[in-house]
């Protein structure tokens, strides 16, 4: 039988999802220019790149297919379909399996910046719900930048402080401070640090004191959000307290004076 008519009839019998798994299974094995069992399935069970990019394109398939993902991931043979479709956030949005989520974490490097920072937003706003792993996550995200993309630092940062995510508070002041042509953010740098006293996030205070970025001027202007944001009622003692070494000396330590 010639080989187009047996291509057809594999095709008419097995879907491409159990093409694509058999396609790695014999790939994976690394025989495939030794073994004919090997040979023959790579030839007859190889997708195409229409049918991988018509499988990838709809979101309810591939971030439901394991076996679809890490073949996308496995090398760059559809590196361009991939790149144009698979987004992390996508994925996170989803809510698919912890599998998928995992497998694609193996490949953060082939995320863009953007992505994986938008992702790490995603899953700080949902950093309340009691799935585990979220931290982890997190982490993972943080290690991957070698540098914050800029545009996002604002969100990140107030994200970070909100949460308590130190790891992600000490990158992005570090890239803040060495971006010399970065636009002020003394408005939101306020923000956060506020968002950390409330939430009592103790090291992320530390992190704002200990990195100079309050000015006098800054210090003034501090001094008027928490009084707007947190007031002197006794139960925000604690958020005051922290934010002491940053308020003028006027300011009394169980409170805030007008």
């Amino acid at each position: 039988m010639e080989n187009g008519r047996v291509n057809e009839l594999v095709k008419a019998f097995l879907s491409v999802n159990d093409r694509v798994k058999f396609y790695l299974e014999a790939t994976d094995r690394g025989d495939t220019g030794t073994s004919k069992h090997s040979m023959w399935m790579t030839q007859l069970c190889t997708p195409t790149s229409a049918e991988i990019e018509a499988l990838v394109g709809d979101e309810e398939i591939v971030y439901s297919c394991p076996t679809l993902v890490r073949l996308l991931f496995r090398d760059d043979t559809f590196k361009d379909v991939r790149d144009f479709h698979i987004r992390l956030v996508d994925a996170l949005e989803s809510q698919r399996s912890r599998q998928i989520i995992d497998q694609l974490f193996e490949h953060l490097d082939k995320f863009s910046a953007e992505d994986r920072a938008r992702g790490f937003l995603l899953l700080a706003s949902e950093a309340s719900s009691e799935e585990s792993g979220r931290q982890e996550l997190l982490d993972r995200i943080v290690e991957s930048f070698d540098s914050s993309p800029r545009d996002l630092r604002p969100q990140l940062l107030l994200a970070a402080s909100t949460i308590g995510h130190e790891p992600m508070v000490t990158l992005l002041l570090r890239d803040i401070a060495a971006d010399t042509l970065a636009p002020t953010t003394d408005p939101v740098d306020a923000e956060c640090l506020i968002e950390a006293a409330r939430k009592q996030h103790c090291s992320v205070v530390e992190k704002f004191v200990s990195s100079g970025r309050f000015s006098t001027g800054g210090r003034a202007g501090l001094k008027s959000l928490m009084r707007e944001r947190i007031g002197s009622h006794h139960q925000n003692f604690t958020a005051v307290a922290l934010l002491q070494p940053l308020l003028p000396l006027s300011a009394p330590s169980s409170g805030i004076s007008k």
